[in-house]
């Protein structure tokens, strides 16, 4: 497997993962804020390395 496929593989993952973050963070606004405010952290985080990720993945292609 080459580092393409690792990335895109790796991006994937994290994208569903982010996803599912959201969507866990909206339901429990309902009843935790603060519950909701730390899963919408952790999603932000999750993002932040997705980013991360597509960024180096352009950088190899220059």
């Amino acid at each position: 497997m080459d580092n393409t496929e690792i990335i895109s593989k790796t991006s994937e993952e994290l994208y569903f993962q982010y996803i599912y973050l959201i969507e866990e963070a909206y339901n429990l606004s309902e009843t935790d804020q603060a519950q909701s405010d730390i899963v919408s952290f952790e999603a932000t985080k999750i993002l932040e390395r997705l980013n991360q990720l597509e960024f180096s993945s352009e950088e190899q292609f220059v």
